[in-house]
Parts: structure tokens; C-alpha cells; sequence
């Protein structure tokens, strides 16, 4: 029982780290503002993602659909008491999954601040998340 607690709690700790950054991303598209001067990577990421503006947004209000309902997958009581639900919540997590992964590809080449070493491990992953999901 504690296990079980400590996971939800680690999972929803790391769901709103994930919308913490949507959040941020997001913001800083639509209503930028400028990196501190000491964080320069900041800046050169922040131009990145604004140069990708529609693919940025492609990649994570998708992945915001799946940070927040992937999880309600395992929870027990919604999928005994309301199986259509769960199923359509199921639906909804592989359609916005298969979005985020096949958009990291596109991503990965594009976008890659860190050089090669960051695409190779962005297309890496982005192809190892699609054959889980």
C-alpha cells in the first residue's frame, strides 16, 4: 500500500513538471520574453523552439493530453466501474502519443541545439517511445 502511494505520488509530482513546462514553452511562444543574460543556452533554446513555432505546439499540447491521461490508465476503480471511459481515455493517450513521438522525429533534426549527439538521442528515444506505446 505505502509503494503504491509513493508511485502516484512520484507520478503526479512528475505530471506537474510536465505541465510546468508546456506552461513555460508555451508562454514563451506566444508572449516572449527575453533569458536572463547569464543563462545563454536558455536564449539559444527559447530561439529554437520560436524559429518551430507550429511543429513546437504540434509536439507538446499532444503532450500535455498524454502527461495528464496516460496515468488514469492504471487507475483500477475507472477501468472496472467504467470501462468505455477508460477505453476512450486509452484512445485518446495512443492518438496523442503516436502525435508527440512521430513530431519528435520530425523535431529531432530540426531543432537539435546540442548538435548531433542531442538529435541522435531525441530520435533515439522518439523511436523507442513509439514501438512502447
Amino acid at each position: 500500500m505505502k509503494l503504491t502511494r509513493l508511485v502516484w505520488a512520484v507520478t503526479i509530482f512528475l505530471m506537474l513538471i510536465g505541465v510546468a513546462i508546456v506552461v513555460r514553452r508555451s508562454l514563451q511562444l506566444f508572449a516572449p520574453s527575453p533569458a536572463p543574460s547569464n543563462f545563454p543556452e536558455a536564449a539559444a533554446m527559447d530561439a529554437g523552439f520560436a524559429r518551430h513555432r507550429l511543429l513546437t505546439m504540434l509536439h507538446i499540447t499532444p503532450g500535455l493530453l498524454f502527461i495528464l491521461l496516460a496515468p488514469l490508465q492504471f487507475v483500477r476503480r475507472l477501468r472496472n466501474r467504467k470501462p468505455k471511459l477508460h477505453r476512450w481515455i486509452g484512445r485518446v493517450v495512443v492518438v496523442s502519443g503516436l502525435i508527440v513521438g512521430i513530431s519528435a522525429l520530425i523535431m529531432s533534426p530540426q531543432m537539435a541545439i546540442g548538435g548531433p549527439n542531442e538529435s541522435a538521442a531525441t530520435t533515439l528515444f522518439a523511436i523507442v517511445f513509439l514501438v512502447a506505446l
